[in-house]
């Protein structure tokens, strides 16, 4: 974001929030600001000025709002204290079938997993064994195979293969655009393991982490939405919590990413807490800096049952217009 303006960043916070505050849906000054922006989306990090046109129109509308934000933001302030833990999953076993019985990527594969090794795959090449002629060549791999993983026992993907992924690999997601490293972890296994939408029976990979240092925390984790109350934090909150289904494009997560760049670069948050859209019990953390958590072990889980709630579809779109 351009360093220079930070009233940029309060002005495209505010398109989001105030749709749902003012309903300015039906501004035209909001719906010209609003197109372009999404018209240059993918320019965010060298944005100018000049680009948005009715910038400065809505700057000015809602200048007096940059005050009551940071105000605002200090009552949902928190500490997470040193050596904190924190839980983060991934998904694995389609990546080794896809590796042991395609044989292709085994040595990626190995090169993103504990050096302790892959115990969880020992199994599956003794089982393989029995569909192949004793003097077929392919019979003799997966013997080689064996004799190489049944020592060395996988406990889940390492420190390294546990943390957020490189910039040039992250994808965009609730609260950070393409191309930008955050790391998202939850306050328990369940939660974590619910944030991958994992079927019935798949195994994942679940890291234990600890934050390196106390961190300053944006939490809206305990706001209950008041339609009639409406603050920028209870709007926040409630984007935060709204699940994305299939039909929904990433363009859903534009105003909950600017909002955490806003957090994050001009208000000094090291990340945000917020409640799970996937387990209504769940809290999760986005951590704007992902040194500033260690992973110390993982653990492999399979996922035993789901609890399935469903709603109208009319209710849904109900729930977001009001």
């Amino acid at each position: 974001m351009d360093e220079n303006n930070p009233d940029l960043l309060l002005a495209l916070l505010i398109v989001m929030a105030f749709t749902i505050v003012e309903n300015l849906e039906n501004d035209i000054l909001y719906n010209e600001f609003y197109e372009d922006i999404i018209s240059h989306k993918q320019s965010l990090e060298i944005m100018d000025l000049d680009l948005f046109p009715n910038f400065n129109k809505l700057a000015n509308k809602f200048n007096e709002l940059k005050e009551k934000l940071k105000k605002e933001v200090e009552n949902y302030t928190i500490i997470l204290p040193h050596k904190y833990k924190v839980f983060r999953t991934r998904q694995l076993d389609n990546k080794i079938m896809d590796s042991v019985f395609k044989n292709t990527g085994i040595d990626t594969f190995l090169f993103n997993t504990s050096e302790n090794g892959l115990d969880y795959i020992f199994p599956l090449l003794q089982n393989a064994q029995k569909y192949f002629d004793k003097t077929s060549p392919v019979f003799n791999d997966l013997k080689e195979r064996i004799d190489v993983f049944k020592d060395v026992p996988f406990q889940g993907f390492d420190a390294k293969g546990s943390t957020a992924p490189p910039s040039e690999f992250a994808t965009s997601q609730r609260l950070s655009p393409k191309q930008t490293s955050y790391l998202y972890v939850a306050q328990n296994i369940e939660t974590a393991i619910s944030e991958i939408r994992p079927t019935i029976g798949e195994l994942v990979s679940v890291a234990e982490g600890i934050t390196t240092k106390s961190l300053k925390i944006l939490d809206l984790s305990n706001i209950e939405f008041n339609k009639d109350k409406r603050t920028l934090c209870d709007v926040i909150a409630f984007k935060l919590q709204v699940p994305k289904y299939n039909k929904d494009s990433d363009e859903r997560y534009f105003p909950t990413q600017v909002i955490s760049q806003y957090v994050h670069q001009e208000l000094n948050f090291d990340g945000i807490k917020y409640r799970s859209s996937l387990n209504k019990s769940g809290i999760n953390f986005v951590i704007f800096n992902p040194d500033n958590v260690e992973f110390i072990n993982s653990k492999i889980y399979a996922l035993h049952n789901i609890h399935i709630e469903v709603k109208q579809l009319a209710d849904i779109l109900n729930e977001n217009i009001n």
